[in-house]
Formats: structure tokens, C-alpha cells, sequence
């Protein structure tokens, strides 16, 4: 054995030591402050993972109590579409298209008409990082989200949002969501948030 390998040996040795340490835990996120919240639009992209087929969207939420009004565009190459509803009424509006396409609905319009679909009645809480209080809902391991619904719901990224009234909250600034095979992960770049 030569006397340069002799000298590596120790080194290789304690690399491959390193090499068997666990991973680091997860940083804990910043807790999730303040009253869910009602009446408030954020801005991101939407990334849509589901088998082999992915996409990704522009995305405006504007949600005013149960009243909501979402813009995807270029979602899975349609261009750009508008779904907006209430309960027991949802429409969506497809570029191109003569007539919007109704239903009762939003995951039963969104399925047929995108592939996928998101429980919007309970969305509106999840993109607050919180699960639909009327549901129950277990927390993920290691704090940072909670399965609600056969859904997996990651909160990845928080950031610190100012209101109007000189009071600052945190909410999500990444998240993923998951059902199955089919994986959502929403980058929100902007929260406005409406204050009485």
C-alpha cells in the first residue's frame, strides 16, 4: 500500500462516517397567527403533478366569505380560465369558449374539465394553513400541515403578511397538497387581505 493512500485512508474513513449521520430535523416554521380569515385574494403560481403529467398555472384567488372567483392561466394548455361559485353553484369560463360551462359543484367542473380537482370549500382554510374547522383533521409529523379529507397538506414556506391596520399575521407563502398520485404546490407571492 503506498504512503499517499495510507495518508487518504483516515480521511476517506471519516467521509464515509458523514455519509450514515441522519438527516438534519425540520426547521420549525413560524406558528400561524390570527383569526381565519374571510375576505382576502393572493397571487402565485400552481404547480399540478399527477403521474407522468405536469403542469403548472398562474393563479388569483379572490374569496369574499363563501363567494370565490379564481383565474388559472395556462393551466394544462387550455390558456386562461375563470371558476367562480358559491354554494350549490359554479361556473366556469374557459377563453375561446361561446358559454361558461355550470354545474353544482367545483370538484365535480374541475375534474371533468381539467383532470384533477381541489375540495374548494375546504381550500379556502388550507391555503391559510389551516384545516376546515367543521372536518376532522389529523397533524402531519413534525407539525408543519395536517391530512384533512384523504389530503395531505404541507406548509412548506411562512412569511409575515402586513394588514391595513398596522397588524402583521403569518401565513403560507409555499404549500403542497396531495391526494394519491396527484400533487399540488402552490407558490403564493402575494396576499391582500380585506380588514374590517
Amino acid at each position: 500500500m503506498s504512503r499517499r493512500l495510507l495518508l487518504l485512508l483516515p480521511l476517506l474513513l471519516w467521509l464515509a462516517g458523514c455519509s450514515t449521520l441522519p438527516p438534519p430535523a425540520p426547521v420549525p416554521l413560524p406558528a400561524l397567527d390570527g383569526p381565519l380569515l374571510d375576505n382576502w385574494s393572493l397571487q402565485g403560481k400552481l404547480g399540478i403533478r399527477q403521474g407522468q403529467r405536469a403542469d403548472s398555472a398562474t393563479l388569483n384567488w379572490q374569496q369574499q366569505q363563501q363567494h370565490y372567483e379564481i383565474r388559472l392561466s395556462g393551466p394544462l394548455g387550455q390558456g386562461a380560465l375563470a371558476i367562480s361559485g358559491e354554494p350549490g353553484q359554479v361556473q366556469m369560463a374557459i377563453s375561446g369558449a361561446a358559454e361558461p360551462i355550470v354545474a353544482a359543484t367545483p370538484e365535480a367542473l374541475m375534474q371533468s374539465q381539467l383532470g384533477w380537482s381541489l375540495p374548494l370549500s375546504q381550500a379556502h382554510y388550507w391555503v391559510q394553513g389551516r384545516p376546515a374547522p367543521q372536518l376532522a383533521s389529523t397533524p402531519l409529523p413534525g407539525g408543519n400541515g395536517f391530512r384533512q379529507l384523504g389530503w395531505e397538506v404541507q406548509i412548506l414556506r411562512v412569511g409575515a403578511i402586513d394588514l391595513a391596520s398596522g397588524d402583521r399575521v403569518n401565513l403560507p407563502s409555499r404549500l403542497r397538497l396531495q391526494y394519491g398520485d396527484l400533487r399540488i404546490t402552490l407558490l403564493i407571492a402575494q396576499w391582500l387581505i380585506e380588514t374590517e
